[in-house]
């Protein structure tokens, strides 16, 4: 098949800064991420958790076993909420959550209203706000899937108030698309962009504006202050380009994943 030869040698002339193997911190906390996400699952209903639960359960199970590297009782922040379901496990994990989204109306796709005052739901326009929290108040911050939805704000300022409102030695758990993506090649060569179809992405809410690379994330976090980086790839149904996954699938059940290409997540824990 000339589509897997293609991909072959595109594997063997990548250069890709972005390292496979899960931390050991991560590691050892995977299975009981997997039973937390299972748990959430009951409690949503099957009804509730519909498309986007479904397809977010690995970057779920990678968040909330890298949360296990905090205190039980750690005071969590959630940047970029909706829907929830992270807070909900941190919340499970007996956590003391607080939880902000760009606007009101993202409280719409929370399970339901009483998570609110669970979650400490509040709303901040981070790309024109600062953060209202006094410096130090956190011991971790999870920023996940949402630097590529800033439009507007300089995103190393918005990293730079996370910082801020870390403690030392506080613990960011980060995550965003690898734009670097084996579906992401496959959909340009096939002639379809890698961003959203324009009547969905113009107005929408919820659009990616930038995707990043490994090693622009990397560049960020360390202009941003952060140090003792650890980063890795994973895989989440959300972040294969829609109209490819088919064909990805078919690639990582021929060849497997032990690529960077072929993960399209990007995930880092970082201390201030």
């Amino acid at each position: 098949m000339e589509e897997m030869k293609f991909i072959r040698n595109l594997l063997d002339i990548a250069k890709l800064n972005l390292p496979i193997e899960i931390p050991l911190e991560v590691e050892r906390h995977i299975e009981y991420g997997k039973s937390m996400v299972q748990r959430l699952e009951q409690i949503i209903g099957a009804k509730g958790h519909g498309d986007y639960f479904e397809s977010s359960k690995g970057r779920y199970e990678h968040c909330l076993a890298c949360a296990m590297n905090l205190k039980k009782k750690a005071r969590v922040l959630d940047l970029g909420s909706a829907p929830g379901h992270i807070g909900m496990g941190l919340h499970l994990l007996g956590m003391e959550v607080h939880s902000i989204n760009l606007n009101e109306h993202w409280r719409k796709t929370y399970p339901s209203a009483d998570w609110f005052d669970k979650l400490n739901v509040t709303e901040c326009n981070i790309e024109h706000q600062e953060l209202t929290f006094e410096d130090g108040f956190f011991e971790g911050v999870l920023f996940t899937e949402v630097l590529e939805h800033i439009a507007i704000g300089d995103p190393l300022r918005i990293m730079k108030e996370i910082r801020r409102i870390l403690r030392n030695d506080g613990l960011l758990i980060f995550s965003t698309p690898n734009v670097c993506n084996i579906s992401n090649i496959y959909a340009l060569t096939q002639g379809l962009n890698i961003f959203w179809s324009p009547e969905i992405f113009y107005g929408g809410l919820d659009r990616h504006n930038r995707e990043y690379t490994p090693n622009e994330v990397l560049d960020l976090l360390k202009a941003s202050g952060f140090n003792n980086l650890q980063m890795y790839g994973f895989n989440c149904d959300s972040n294969w380009r829609t109209g490819t996954s088919d064909f990805v699938y078919q690639v990582l059940a021929e060849i497997g994943d032990k690529h960077p290409l072929l993960r399209n997540t990007i995930m880092v824990l970082a201390r201030k």
